[in-house]
């Protein structure tokens, strides 16, 4: 993958992750949200963010199981 698709994914990854972190925080103060979805989002957060700076270092990763 060169530089600017490095670039591309990364910008791809964080954005994900901003989206995901916004949803569950807008879950927050909604009484009939189960906790446990808040929770999955924001560790879906977590996760596309690691995955933004495998990314940005160009670490050499694969997705799913090996």
């Amino acid at each position: 993958m060169s530089k600017p698709e490095h670039h591309l994914e990364a910008a791809r990854w964080l954005r994900y992750a901003a989206e995901d972190l916004r949803a569950s925080e807008a879950m927050l103060d909604q009484p009939l949200v189960e906790p446990r979805h808040i929770c999955f989002l924001a560790q879906q957060s977590a996760e596309k963010s690691f995955k933004q700076y495998l990314f940005t270092t160009k670490s050499d990763f694969r997705f799913g199981m090996t």
